[in-house]
């Protein structure tokens, strides 16, 4: 219990830390509803910091962010932010997009660069890092350490929009690749894979 409230944000161990004799503590319900306490939807530090520099430079944006708590979609709804709670179908909104903000996952990176968007980048585990420093070796991205939410990270964002070398970068990538199609990658994939299987021995008893 002592590792989990010391890895809170001093704005979360306010609320989810209480005195033992708080009435909050005994009243459990098991439906839906707004009660005291933390909640597990609540945005990372990296998360909301990114929030906030959006805000600051007064950018747009989409996020999506399937299971948000109440507590952060009313936070950060708004201010020319749209925060979508289901997944979302990004093709055709990719066009207009000056830059994006993934966790690094490999498909979303992909589709990402194959629309030519430049990314800052949020990797939050070794094969998501790996990625991302694949991208930034592009020269099409900028990686930030997302345990670090003391990062400046409006700054960042204002290079992605007015420099022109990442965007450049990440349209260089998409015209190497332009021929690239999903449903054909993903046929030879299940293709090798049944072969692999086909070359597997029998089972014995």
């Amino acid at each position: 219990t002592q590792d989990f409230v010391a890895a809170l944000t001093p704005a979360q161990r306010t609320v989810a830390a209480r005195p033992f004799d708080d009435r909050e503590r005994t009243q459990w319900a098991f439906v839906p509803g707004r009660y005291a306490g933390g909640e597990f939807g609540d945005l990372s530090p990296a998360a909301d910091a990114a929030m906030r520099a959006l805000s600051r430079i007064k950018a747009r944006a989409l996020i999506c962010a399937p299971g948000i708590s109440s507590n952060a979609l009313e936070k950060w709804r708004g201010q020319g932010i749209e925060i979508a709670t289901r997944p979302l179908n990004l093709d055709g909104l990719l066009g207009g997009c000056d830059f994006a903000l993934p966790y690094c996952g490999h498909g979303i990176v992909a589709q990402l660069l194959l629309s030519g968007v430049p990314l800052l980048m949020f990797p939050d585990h070794l094969e998501r890092f790996l990625t991302a420093w694949r991208v930034h070796l592009l020269g099409a991205g900028i990686i930030v350490n997302p345990e670090a939410a003391a990062t400046p990270l409006a700054p960042l964002m204002q290079a992605l929009l007015r420099e022109s070398r990442y965007r450049q970068q990440a349209q260089a990538f998409a015209g190497r690749h332009a021929g690239f199609d999903v449903a054909t990658a993903e046929a030879g994939i299940l293709r090798d894979i049944q072969r692999l299987i086909g070359d597997l021995p029998a089972a014995t008893g």
